[in-house]
């Protein structure tokens, strides 16, 4: 015989994984030098800014990158991971641009007419009944919604209301119970000019701490299989433990992309499934998901409508 050596036969790509587990976040928007200590060699030095069509027109998109660790399942062992949301300079309006979407302190968004904004009224909704957000709200970003759930999270910030077993209903928190519940980004607007320092700053405060963010596998249209991380959900690590399935049941039930597989379930080893081309992405970068604009509560037609008076 002229063979010399025989190798394993079971697959030795990287593994992937599936539900949801607590993670660190390491870093934000990293040079290449930090991605190279977790993810090995790069060619290039990522670029976080581009350039997207909004409304027939060009504007600047940013992509904010957290690189997250995580423990393998029944070990202390970690790996890491990616996640990923994209800012687009532009607001959410609806087609007649009559209705604008708004975020308050507590990270609450509705959809506020024009007059609404201007002088910081509450809305109130064709039923009578009034929106469920502080006076002290601000036009939103187009996809900073996401982003901001996250650091919330990750805060364990409470919402500005708590459930009352007494009066076996929902009531709203107040004094310095309430001001706890605060918590939102304030330079946004920065991130397009490539200063991330608010970021930076927010993870070094939290440095200590984990949230519950859902794994999944991704299948692109070439049959590669990427591991990948939800971006519209996540779970305060000081959550109840029997709630945490139940969350992202919810989360998924608002949106859950078609060409990627979640499971409700503490993380575990995915089954790799067979493709067409039978590859999974063991040596390519982590899947970045496509961006998206934000969810909707309001009956009306609505898609992203540009902002030309910013400054950035």
């Amino acid at each position: 015989m002229a063979f010399n050596t025989i190798n394993n036969s079971e697959f030795q790509g990287r593994k992937l994984y599936i539900g949801y587990a607590p993670v660190k976040v390491l870093a934000v928007n990293p040079d290449k030098q930090t991605i190279e200590k977790y993810f090995g060699p790069q060619q290039n030095d990522p670029n976080y800014i581009s350039s997207t069509e909004l409304n027939g027109k060009d504007t600047k998109q940013v992509r904010i990158e957290f690189i997250l660790e995580a423990k393998k399942p029944g070990t202390n062992e970690p790996f890491y991971t990616r996640l990923s949301f994209f800012l687009t300079k532009g607001y959410a309006r609806n087609k007649a641009a009559t209705k604008i979407q708004v975020i308050d302190t507590y990270g609450r968004t509705v959809w506020a007419t024009n007059e609404d904004v201007e002088n910081h009224k509450i809305p109130v909704f064709a039923n009578g009944f009034q929106a469920k957000i502080d006076k002290n709200f601000r036009p939103l970003i187009l996809g900073e919604d996401r982003l901001i759930k996250f650091i919330r999270a990750l805060f364990c910030l409470n919402e500005p209301e708590k459930w009352d077993p007494e009066e076996n209903k929902y009531v709203p928190r107040v004094g310095d119970d309430l001001a706890k519940c605060e918590g939102i980004l304030d330079k946004t607007k920065d991130f397009f000019n490539g200063d991330y320092s608010e970021l930076e700053n927010a993870i070094k405060m939290a440095e200590n701490n984990t949230v519950y963010v859902l794994f999944g596998v991704k299948t692109n249209s070439d049959g590669r299989q990427f591991q990948t991380v939800y971006n519209s959900g996540f779970v305060r690590k000081n959550r109840r433990k029997d709630s945490v399935s139940g969350d992202f049941e919810k989360a998924l039930a608002e949106f859950s992309p078609n060409d990627t597989e979640f499971a409700t379930e503490e993380l575990k080893e995915y089954n790799i499934k067979p493709t067409d081309f039978g590859k999974i992405a063991s040596e390519a970068p982590e899947d970045i998901p496509d961006a998206t604009v934000p969810n909707t509560n309001d009956p009306v037609d609505d898609l992203p409508f540009g902002d030309d008076d910013w400054n950035v």
